[in-house]
């Protein structure tokens, strides 16, 4: 009798582990699809319009974010500042290259405003299915990154460019769609935006402000583990490089 509920048990456990591998799969193939999608500005991108916030009072700055959801929270950070009229250009998910083609439709928001960008996270968690995308991938979002600078260098915008924000703990979930190759292609594209941006833009190193270690965002920081908590944004301290930048008009 021992020896059956034993294999019972067995049983069902072996059962569990199934069904788990066949619901992780799923999700893992399901989250493949649409990372790579976002890979191209094609597909849902012109279905998400940005409503822009209208200005109110004219002596304040005007400041709009672009980006992915990381920008889109920042901005929801500073609405209602006295001295900031925000413009919320993030959208959820987005990548370089849809950034990219969405901005060519927001160019009055764009013109004469300081500019800031957080975008790159989304293509670059694409390496974590395929290792062999890596220099594809981040070339890629290199070479997006600089032409979305030059659009708004174009629009007579001030830009305030942020380096891309280290990730969230992982867990056993996340492990299935991530690698140390994710990682590396954040640093990759960290430097290359400290680097190459000198002198036509303010350089806000956020990775270095909010990691704890190499590749983790400081626990007290972390709202999950893409996103940054209101005490993240807090420590950026983007302020004053704001109101430097809006100077320069």
């Amino acid at each position: 009798m021992r020896h059956l509920g034993s294999k019972k048990f067995f049983t069902l456990i072996a059962f569990g582990l199934l069904l788990f591998f066949v619901f992780a799969a799923g999700k893992v193939s399901s989250y493949k699809m649409i990372s790579e999608e976002r890979l191209t500005p094609l597909g849902s991108i012109m279905a998400s319009r940005v409503n822009s916030h209208p200005l109110v009072d004219q002596e304040k700055v005007k400041v709009s974010f672009l980006g992915d959801s990381r920008a889109k929270d920042w901005a929801d950070y500073y609405q209602g500042s006295q001295d900031f009229n925000v413009i919320n250009l993030g959208l959820d998910g987005q990548t370089t290259a849809q950034v990219l083609y969405r901005a060519g439709y927001h160019s009055a928001d764009l013109d004469a405003s300081v500019v800031v960008i957080q975008v790159g996270i989304n293509d670059l968690k694409v390496i974590g299915f395929d290792r062999n995308l890596f220099r594809e991938v981040v070339d890629n979002c290199k070479r997006n990154i600089s032409s979305i600078v030059d659009l708004i260098e174009k629009n007579n915008g001030q830009i305030v460019i942020s380096t891309i924000f280290p990730r969230g703990e992982l867990n056993l979930v996340r492990r299935i769609v991530w690698s140390e190759h994710v990682d590396f292609a954040i640093l990759e594209v960290n430097d290359y935006i400290r680097k190459n941006f000198e002198g036509r833009a303010t350089i806000v190193d956020s990775y270095s402000i909010l990691s704890s270690s190499v590749y983790e965002v400081d626990s007290k920081y972390s709202e999950d583990f893409l996103h940054i908590n209101n005490h993240g944004y807090q420590v950026i301290s983007l302020h004053e490089k704001l109101m430097q930048a809006a100077q320069k008009f």
